[in-house]
């Protein structure tokens, strides 16, 4: 399991260091990022991630969640939170080509790796990993406080 999770955190890295850092940094303690990312071109495994996850701009705000969309060698940003920031695609200094042809990660609100994997991810799975959180259910125990 830890080398596992050490070939996550590389991936992750190796992403990042692609993308623009202030991009990423700017997320800590603020909002989960969900990085969706393909070498090949937009394929239907993709494509359907990313319908998947548009379907859910609401629970996905909820979840202080913003998607990277990263194809090839550029990404582009959607927040669902504000969407006035969020992105048209920018180009990144390489191809990233030599990734997995598909793979889906999240980063926690902490900057670490929460989850990395190369198969679709439902919704359902994403929020209920989400939602076992401790800074997740702290979130929702304080949602509650100011409900009653």
């Amino acid at each position: 399991m830890n080398n596992l999770k050490i070939a996550f955190i590389i991936f992750a890295c190796l992403i990042f260091s692609k993308m623009n850092g202030q991009d990423l940094i700017q997320h800590k303690w603020k909002e989960r990022i969900i990085i969706v990312q393909t070498t090949e071109g937009v394929t239907p495994i993709f494509e359907r991630q990313i319908s998947e996850f548009m379907e859910a701009k609401e629970e996905f705000a909820e979840r202080k969640l913003v998607l990277y969309k990263v194809v090839d060698d550029k990404y582009s940003i959607f927040d669902y939170q504000d969407e006035k920031k969020s992105t048209d695609w920018i180009k990144t200094a390489d191809n990233l080509s030599k990734l997995d042809a598909f793979r889906v990660i999240l980063i926690g609100l902490d900057s670490e790796v929460k989850l990395g994997q190369t198969e679709f991810l439902s919704r359902t799975e994403l929020f209920e990993l989400i939602d076992s959180m401790s800074m997740r259910k702290a979130e929702i125990k304080e949602k509650n406080k100011v409900k009653n």
